[in-house]
């Protein structure tokens, strides 16, 4: 078969380096002298770079290199593909669009088994079958086994739908009672013909319904629960701020020992309310609490730790129930609130303008 001519138009070339036999990929416009030479770059990264690249052009400065073109193509991957399979057959064809040059070859023609073979022979049947052909072989494989399979004709279905079937029990506790009076000989003629009796399907129909009617009603009493636990919830969330178990502000020892009777008994009372009162940070909210739980006249006679002949914060219940309040609204140490406690005891003087006054 004659080979089509080249063209400088296409886009990719498929050739021979005939000194250092190797076949490569090449742009078409690298190749020049009467498609016996190409010139491409002596660096191997630069003539990987640019191969793909069919609109760059040869430079003055690559090497020649003497060449056999093979084939052409516009498309690349095509072009590495010839190439690859031209390691391996040499029987490649020009082509302009890179389609064609590939020659397929031909599959091994399969022959039946000598045992299929007479197996085959000795079975007649009325309609030929159709052959068993592979999808991937060519025209010339249109041989393949011919297995004919003779059809039984002395076998009884194995289940026969009964007309009784289509008779539908409006009334399920009658169809309990009358298949249960006749469950053993419904089982005994089912067992023995192989056929199921239309007793027993209905057995199973009003089953089917009682087990509905069953799943349904406990659907409903899940949904039921639900709400309840909804409204529960919605309560619970809408309920008014939580008060303070003692009289507050404190102002004198009085009101303090009774605080303390108080959470003896309201500890999770106080904590509520602590929490209620919230901060932009865990100071800010120590802060609210003890600026709402003493006034400011009393809280000049506290420290944290009762030295200098002052009374000791730290040894109160409220103590306690306020650190714990502020560690659950926010990522604290116990330590950064009492650091936070003794400040604001320290430099209680300095509150409601005492500082501007010294």
């Amino acid at each position: 078969m004659a080979l089509k001519p080249f063209s400088t138009k296409t886009l990719f070339s498929v050739v021979t380096f005939t000194e250092e036999n190797s076949i490569e990929v090449i742009p078409t416009k690298w190749i020049y002298s009467n498609w016996k030479k190409c010139k491409c770059p002596a660096d191997l990264k630069t003539f990987s770079k640019l191969r793909s690249k069919p609109e760059s052009e040869r430079q003055k400065s690559w090497v020649p290199y003497a060449i056999e073109v093979k084939c052409q193509t516009d498309e690349y991957m095509s072009a590495q593909n010839q190439a690859q399979h031209l390691q391996f057959t040499s029987n490649i064809e020009s082509s302009d669009s890179g389609t064609e040059g590939l020659q397929a070859r031909k599959k091994r023609k399969t022959k039946p088994t000598q045992k299929y073979q007479n197996s085959n022979n000795s079975f007649k049947s009325s309609k030929k079958p159709a052959p068993i052909q592979d999808d991937g072989s060519s025209e010339d494989d249109e041989e393949a086994l011919h297995i004919a399979m003779e059809t039984p004709t002395n076998l009884a279905p194995l289940y026969k739908q009964p007309s009784q079937l289509n008779h539908v029990i409006s009334d399920p506790e009658e169809t309990s009672r009358s298949s249960s009076e006749n469950y053993s000989q419904n089982s005994i003629a089912s067992a023995s013909t192989g056929t199921p009796s239309p007793f027993l399907v209905t057995d199973l129909q009003a089953e089917l319904r009682r087990f509905q009617e069953v799943v349904l009603t406990e659907l409903h009493t899940i949904k039921s629960d639900v709400e309840i636990v909804r409204s529960a919830v919605v309560r619970n969330n809408s309920r008014q701020n939580p008060e303070c178990p003692f009289h507050r502000p404190l102002s004198n020892n009085a009101d303090l020992q009774a605080a303390e009777e108080s959470l003896k008994d309201s500890k999770d009372i106080f904590k509520n309310w602590c929490v209620s009162l919230g901060g932009t940070s865990a100071e800010s909210h120590t802060r609210r609490i003890l600026g709402k739980l003493f006034k400011h006249e009393y809280s000049l006679e506290f420290n944290f730790t009762g030295k200098r002949g002052k009374q000791s914060f730290s040894k109160l219940v409220m103590c306690e129930v306020v650190t714990s309040a502020v560690l659950e609204s926010h990522r604290t140490t116990e330590c950064a609130v009492e650091e936070v406690i003794s400040k604001w005891f320290r430099y209680g003087r300095d509150r409601n303008g005492g500082r501007s006054k010294r």
